[in-house]
């Protein structure tokens, strides 16, 4: 009897456009506004990069590992 199954319709194409305050949002949102720097916990204090493969110490300190087996080679 044609009954509805409840589920979404399915995305036939391509999104629609943004209405056009939001459009309007994202034209004027600025590279201001986007932090310059990763928070400290996030960035390893040997190479001052945002960790990728980060391990804790014994000592409770996280360290990039590349970064950290490099200095204990030295």
């Amino acid at each position: 009897a044609g009954g509805h199954s409840g589920a979404a319709p399915a995305a036939s194409g391509p999104a629609p456009d943004l209405p056009d305050e939001w459009a309007a949002l994202f034209r004027s949102a600025s590279h201001q506004d986007v932090p310059s720097e990763a928070p400290s916990q996030f960035t390893c204090p040997l190479t001052m990069e945002i960790f990728r493969d980060p391990v804790v110490t014994p000592s409770g300190r996280t360290y990039e590992r590349s970064a950290l087996l490099e200095h204990m080679k030295k």
